[in-house]
C-alpha cells in the first residue's frame, strides 16, 4: 500500500495491472483516477469532465464488498478527486444497507441531480436483499439495470427536459416517499414482444429475439418488418408521426437509440450521421427480401452503406432486456421488459430521458391514495413506482416544452 501511495504522488504513474486483492485494485484505481483527472484539468478545454462520485460508484459496481453499503462507503475517500458535488457524503455505518442506499439517492435528488434515477426502478427479485423504494438504486440486486440504463452517459446524450429546473420534494416523516415534478407524455399501449404467437424469450428483450432470428437467416428482417407493421397499425392513418419521418425510419432509429450512446468496441467505424441508421436498415431489408441484385427503383435510390451488419449487431446489444413499445397516441419507444398495461410514460422536469411509471394499486385495482401532511395542510396523493428509464422517439431533445404540454406539470410521489 505504501508503494501505491508513493505512486499516487508521482506526476505520471506507470501503467500497471494489479490483481488479486480488491484493496490493491481500488488503491490503484485511485492512482489512475487522479492521473486521468490531472490530464483533463491540464487540457486545453475548460470543460470539467472529471468523474462525479455517482460515476465512481457505478464504475466499481462489479467489485466484492463485505457489506452492500460499502459500495458507497469505501469510495467516500475519493470524493475530493471527483467533480465537485453540491453536497458531501459521509459514512454512517449505523445505517442498514437499504437506508444507506436511500440516503445516497435522497441527497442526489434533493440537490436537483436526477441522474441516480437511471439506476433505480422496480426490482424483479429481492431474494435476501432488503426491499427498498423503487426510486432508490439497488446497488446489489439490480446489476442488469446498472449496465443497461438509457440515460446518464457522460457526456449527456439526451435532453428530454433539461431546459427545465428539477423540482423535488419530501414529506416530513415519510422517508420512503419522494415527489418529483413532471408531465405525463402518454399511456403505454402495445408491447411488440407480446403480440402474436411467438412470445418466447420476451423477458430477455428484443435483443434476444433478434439474435435468435439472426441465427435463422432472413427471419431477422421479417421480425423487424413485423414490428414495423405493428407500429403502423398503432398510429392513426390520418396523420404522420409528429417528427414527419416514415415509420420504418423511426423504428430503425429507435432500435439503436438514435445512435447516441457509446457502442461496444466491435460495433465501431460507423458514421455518427443519423442517416446511416435508416440507410443501413433499408439496404439490409432490400438485400434480404429482394436479393443482392435488386433493380427496384426505390431500392436503387438508397445510398450505399459500408456495411449493413452494424445495424443488426447494435440493435441486438441495445435491445438486451428492453422491449419495443407504442403508446396510445402512437409514439414509438424502447423501454423495460417489465412494462405493463396501465403504465405511463413521464418526463420529469430536468430529466435527460423519459421514465416509465406504474400507479400503485390495492387488491381491488383501485389507486392507493395516502392522506399525508404536506406544506400548507393535509393532502391526498397518488403513489407511483418507478419502473425504468426509456427512449421515446421525438421526445429526447426538450420537445416536451412545446405548447401541447404547457401547464400539465404535476407532482409524482414515488414509493
Amino acid at each position: 500500500m505504501s508503494v501505491l501511495m508513493l505512486l499516487n504522488k508521482h506526476p505520471n504513474p506507470p501503467y500497471l495491472f494489479i490483481r488479486g486483492s480488491p484493496d490493491l485494485e481500488i488503491a490503484w484505481d485511485l492512482v489512475c483516477l487522479r492521473a486521468a483527472n490531472q490530464e483533463r484539468e491540464e487540457g486545453e478545454d475548460n470543460y470539467d469532465d472529471r468523474l462525479t462520485f455517482l460515476d465512481l460508484v457505478v464504475s466499481n459496481i462489479g467489485r466484492l464488498c463485505k457489506e452492500p453499503k460499502d459500495r458507497i462507503n469505501v469510495l467516500l475517500g475519493l470524493q475530493s478527486l471527483c467533480k465537485e458535488n453540491q453536497f458531501q457524503i459521509t459514512a454512517d455505518y449505523s445505517l442498514s444497507n437499504g437506508d444507506a442506499f436511500r440516503l445516497f439517492a435522497t441527497q442526489h435528488l434533493m440537490a436537483q441531480d436526477l441522474r441516480c434515477l437511471h439506476y433505480a426502478g422496480i426490482t424483479e427479485h429481492y431474494g435476501e436483499h432488503e426491499r427498498i423504494p423503487s426510486w432508490v438504486p439497488d446497488w446489489v440486486g439490480n446489476a442488469r439495470r446498472l449496465k443497461g440504463r438509457i440515460g446518464q452517459h457522460e457526456p449527456s446524450q439526451f435532453a428530454s427536459c433539461t431546459q427545465m429546473k428539477p423540482y423535488v420534494d419530501l414529506i416530513p416523516g415519510q422517508l420512503n416517499i419522494i415527489g418529483i415534478r413532471g408531465v405525463i407524455l402518454d399511456n403505454f399501449k402495445i408491447d411488440v414482444l407480446l403480440q402474436g404467437a411467438n412470445q418466447s424469450k420476451a423477458h430477455e428483450g428484443i435483443g434476444a429475439r433478434l439474435h435468435e432470428s439472426f441465427l435463422r437467416g432472413h427471419d431477422a428482417v421479417r421480425t423487424i418488418s413485423g414490428w414495423e407493421d405493428l407500429c403502423r397499425t398503432s398510429y392513426p392513418e390520418s396523420r404522420n408521426y409528429h417528427t414527419g419521418e416514415d415509420i420504418d425510419a423511426i423504428l430503425a432509429r429507435t432500435l439503436v437509440l438514435d445512435n447516441r450512446i457509446p457502442r461496444p468496441k466491435y460495433i465501431s467505424n460507423t458514421s455518427n450521421d443519423e442517416d446511416w441508421i435508416v440507410q443501413s436498415w433499408r439496404k439490409y431489408k432490400c438485400s434480404n427480401i429482394h436479393g443482392l441484385n435488386c433493380q427496384i427503383p426505390n431500392c436503387l435510390a438508397i445510398p450505399k452503406c459500408p456495411s449493413q451488419y452494424p445495424f443488426i449487431a447494435e440493435a441486438k446489444v441495445v435491445g438486451s432486456h428492453r422491449t419495443l413499445f407504442t403508446t396510445e397516441t402512437g409514439y414509438i419507444g424502447l423501454g423495460p421488459v417489465l412494462v405493463q398495461s396501465g403504465d405511463v410514460v413521464v418526463i420529469f422536469d430536468g430529466a435527460e430521458t423519459p421514465f416509465v411509471l406504474r400507479k400503485v394499486e390495492d387488491d381491488t385495482g383501485d389507486s392507493v391514495i395516502s392522506n399525508l401532511s404536506l406544506e400548507g395542510g393535509n393532502a391526498a396523493i397518488e403513489q407511483w413506482q418507478l419502473v425504468e428509464d426509456c427512449y421515446v422517439h421525438g421526445f429526447m431533445d426538450n420537445e416536451i416544452l412545446k405548447s401541447d404540454f404547457e401547464g400539465k406539470n404535476r407532482m409524482f410521489w414515488l414509493v
